[in-house]
C-alpha cells in the first residue's frame, strides 16, 4: 500500500531581480551570468523580486517572462514583494507568492510611509548575563 504524505522543507532558491521585465539587456545579462556557471544555474528553481518593477500587471508577462528564463534553464516558481495586481497576475501564471526578503510582503504606501516616519528602535546595554 502507498503511504501519501505532506512534509516540510527548506530550500534554497536563487532570486532574481526585475526591473523592466521587456528590457533586452535583462536577458543579455542574465545569459552572461549563466555563461560563467552553467552547471550552478542548470534547472534552477527561481523567484523574481518585484521590488523595483512597474510591470509584470498580466499572466501573459509572466509568461513571457518565464519562457526567456527558461531558455536560460533557469525554472520560475515564485514572485516577492509583489503588488497585489502584479501578485493576481502571477498566480494566473502559476507562480506561487514567496514572502519578502526582509519580512513581509510589501503592504502599499500609507505602511510604508507609517515604517518611516517612526521613531528608531532604541539600543539597550545589558551588563549582567542573560
Amino acid at each position: 500500500m502507498t503511504v501519501n504524505r505532506v512534509e516540510g522543507g527548506i530550500f534554497t532558491v536563487m532570486v532574481i531581480g526585475i526591473g523592466d521585465p521587456h528590457d533586452p539587456s535583462l536577458a543579455t545579462s542574465l545569459g552572461e551570468q549563466v555563461k560563467r556557471s552553467p552547471d550552478f544555474f542548470a534547472d534552477a528553481p527561481v523567484v523574481l523580486d518585484l521590488k523595483d518593477c512597474l510591470g509584470c500587471t498580466a499572466a501573459e508577462d509572466f509568461m513571457e517572462l518565464g519562457a526567456g528564463l527558461r531558455q536560460h534553464r533557469l525554472i520560475p516558481v515564485g514572485i516577492q514583494n509583489a503588488s497585489a495586481l502584479q501578485q493576481r497576475a502571477a498566480l494566473a501564471a502559476g507562480l506561487a507568492p514567496f514572502p519578502a526578503s526582509g519580512g513581509g510582503a510589501r503592504r502599499g504606501a500609507a505602511r510604508t510611509e507609517a515604517k518611516a516616519n517612526a521613531p528608531p528602535p532604541r539600543t539597550r546595554l545589558i551588563t549582567r548575563p542573560v
